[in-house]
C-alpha cells in the first residue's frame, strides 16, 4: 500500500489497524447481533464525514448531526411494523434479486444485499441505481423482487424503478424518513433493511439470532 494511509477501524490493534500510519477509531457500545447493526451505522457515518472533509468539491447533500440521531431513532421505531407487513405481502415463491440506491447510498444497497444473505438466506445483489437500471435488470422476470432505497426527488431512482417494473419484477420501496440527504441515506435507510431481513427470516422458520452459518463463518474469518 502507498504510505501514508489511514485506517477507519474498531480494532486499532488489528492487522490493518496496526499497519496504518494513522487511525480513526470507531467505538461500538454494544454488539449483540452476529450480523452488522450498530457497527455498520457507526462506520458508515464516520467514513462519510471523513470523505466530506477531504473532498475538493462539496458532496451531494449534507449530514445534519443535530437531528440525525432523532431521525434514526424514529426510523428504528417504525421499521418493524413496516417490515412485518412487507414480509406478509411477499409470496413464498417470490425471488429477491437486487437492492439499489444512488450516490453515497450505494453502501446501503450493498449492506441490504448482505443482510438478505446473512439473515434470511436469499442471494441478493447490491447495485448503484444506474447499474440496476442497466445490467441489473437483464435477468429479472415476473416473480422477482427488487429492493429500492429511493429518496424523494431522485430522478435516477424513479427511472430505475420504471425500468425494473417493465421487466415484470416487483419493486419494493424501503421507507426512508424525510428529509434525508444522499449522505444520510446509508444511516437512515438501514433500519428498514434490517427489519425486513429479520421478518422474512422469521417467517421462513430461520433462527435469525443464531444463523446456521455462524460456525463456518468464524472458522474462516478468524483462522490464523
Amino acid at each position: 500500500l502507498p504510505h501514508p494511509w489511514l485506517a477507519l477501524t474498531m480494532t486499532p490493534e488489528s492487522t490493518i489497524g496496526a499497519a496504518a500510519d494513522e487511525r480513526i477509531t470507531v467505538s461500538v457500545l454494544s454488539q449483540d447481533a452476529i450480523t452488522h447493526t450498530q457497527a455498520y451505522v457507526a462506520n458508515a457515518l464516520a467514513a462519510i464525514l471523513v470523505v466530506a472533509e477531504l473532498a475538493d468539491a462539496p458532496l451531494e447533500g449534507v449530514i445534519e448531526p443535530a437531528t440525525l440521531g432523532r431521525r434514526l431513532a424514529d426510523a428504528v421505531a417504525d421499521a418493524p411494523a413496516w417490515a412485518e407487513a412487507a414480509a406478509a405481502a411477499t409470496g413464498e415463491d417470490e425471488v429477491f434479486r437486487l437492492a439499489f440506491a444512488s450516490g453515497a447510498g450505494h453502501s446501503t444497497a450493498l449492506e441490504t444485499a448482505l443482510l438478505m444473505k446473512e439473515v434470511c438466506g436469499r442471494y441478493v445483489e447490491g447495485l448503484e441505481t444506474r447499474e440496476a437500471a442497466t445490467s441489473g435488470m437483464y435477468a429479472l422476470r415476473p416473480g422477482d423482487v427488487a429492493l429500492a432505497h429511493t429518496r424523494a426527488g431522485d430522478p435516477l431512482a424513479e427511472e430505475a424503478e420504471a425500468v425494473l417494473a417493465a421487466t415484470g419484477a416487483r419493486v419494493l420501496r424501503l421507507p426512508v424518513p424525510e428529509p434525508c440527504t444522499a449522505l444520510e441515506l446509508p444511516v437512515l435507510g438501514f433500519p428498514a433493511a434490517v427489519a425486513l431481513a429479520g421478518a422474512l427470516g422469521v417467517r421462513d422458520g430461520r433462527d435469525v439470532d443464531d444463523p446456521d452459518w455462524t460456525a463456518n463463518y468464524y472458522r474462516t474469518a478468524r483462522a490464523v
